[in-house]
């Protein structure tokens, strides 16, 4: 019996199976598309993830770590993930 391996990996796979602008969206190239995934963002979601919410106030992920450690950003952890109300950062902004 011959062994039939498939002619892509696993991995392969699933990035064939998630759409084009998903991916696109996970390796942003310029600061214009950083502007692109943050009014994205911005329109539909109630938290955002660490890195998402650097992306929307154009900082670092370690920033907004430091900014969660100290008070400055609020946060919340669901399913032991960090997340960052929108509210929390319409209030840093002023909004």
């Amino acid at each position: 019996m011959q062994n039939s391996r498939p002619s892509v990996s696993r991995q392969q796979a699933r990035l064939q199976s998630v759409p084009i602008l998903a991916i696109e969206s996970l390796k942003p190239a310029s600061k214009q598309s950083n502007d692109v995934i943050a009014r994205n963002l911005q329109s539909v979601r109630l938290s955002y993830s660490v890195n998402e919410a650097a992306v929307l106030l154009g900082v670092s992920r370690s920033t907004v770590n430091r900014m969660i450690a100290s008070g400055d950003l609020q946060s919340v952890t669901a399913l032991s993930r960090r997340l960052v109300p929108k509210q929390a950062l319409d209030q840093l902004l002023g909004g």
